[in-house]
């Protein structure tokens, strides 16, 4: 089964399925396929993008279908979550971890709707980088948490959602986003417009 590039479907939980069963069928796979395994085999991200709005996202469709998640993509991306959440708390804020049935992981000091996306290094062009794939162009949180774990360090860059982006590319030397390296600064600034907005 392929999908129409120019098709606007209305995803509901059984079309999910469809195509997910579809995906596992055409690549021999038992368990529940990555975000980039579907977009790789149906070449865009509407289904990634469907299923991510979904209650319950991956985890739920994989309950649903009885099967279970790849393992090492479920822990790395617990690993980012739990990176991040250590980081705010040891720079003073308050974080409470969300469901998967939200939008956003992270919601700090009880206003800022925080997106973690942990990668590692892949080659591109001969060199290496770093992908975030955002998924939405109209983003749903306020800031993007972006960890770049190599086997010697992570790199945290903190980058306002408002840059309205579907990816981001890191470079290892200077890029355009360096500017937002450990700018930590950035939520406290937003946490502090939003409480100020309230009173």
């Amino acid at each position: 089964m392929r999908m129409n590039q120019e098709e606007k479907t209305h995803w509901t939980q059984d079309k999910i399925l469809l195509y997910v069963k579809a995906c596992m069928s055409a690549t021999g796979l038992t368990r529940m396929p990555s975000r980039s395994e579907l977009s790789e085999y149906y070449g865009n991200d509407k289904l990634t993008n469907a299923i991510r709005r979904f209650p319950g996202g991956y985890y739920k469709i994989a309950e649903i279908l009885n099967v279970e998640m790849k393992e090492s993509e479920t822990q790395f991306g617990k690993y980012g979550e739990d990176l991040a959440t250590k980081l705010l708390e040891e720079h003073g804020f308050s974080v409470e971890r969300m469901s998967t049935r939200y939008a956003y992981d992270l919601y700090v000091n009880g206003s800022v709707k925080v997106d973690v996306k942990t990668a590692r290094p892949s080659k591109a062009n001969k060199s290496f980088c770093y992908s975030f794939n955002l998924e939405k162009r109209f983003p749903t949180c306020d800031v993007y948490f972006l960890i770049a774990k190599s086997e010697e360090k992570e790199s945290i860059y903190i980058v306002p959602a408002s840059i309205n982006q579907t990816q981001i590319g890191l470079g290892t030397g200077t890029t355009v986003y360096s500017k937002y390296q450990d700018r930590f600064d950035i939520i406290a600034d937003m946490s502090k417009a939003f409480a100020s907005a309230k009173s």
